[in-house]
């Protein structure tokens, strides 16, 4: 199983559409996990979507891209998020 596939399994597992309403602590450490993971995803993409990369580093701000594990600092307020891809 590849990382994305692993992100997707989290994510359905711990369903933080229900954690929203009954376990909010639940629901933010399960967002603040797939930020991390984004976040990092970033980086491996940046060689071949500059663009997309540089997005997601702008939406939670982080520096440049690197080949070192980032994390997210916590408590991060994400503000006027657009879509990464315009649906054909």
């Amino acid at each position: 199983m590849n990382l994305l596939d692993e992100a997707n399994k989290y994510y359905d597992e711990q369903k933080p559409w229900v954690q929203s309403k009954e376990n909010v602590e639940g629901f933010n450490e399960t967002i603040y996990t797939c930020s991390n993971i984004i976040a990092n995803l970033a980086n491996y993409i940046n060689p071949f979507m500059p663009e997309i990369s540089n997005k997601i580093r702008g939406y939670l701000n982080l520096d440049k891209a690197n080949w070192e594990y980032i994390q997210v600092k916590p408590n991060l307020e994400l503000k006027n998020i657009e879509p990464l891809f315009v649906r054909i």
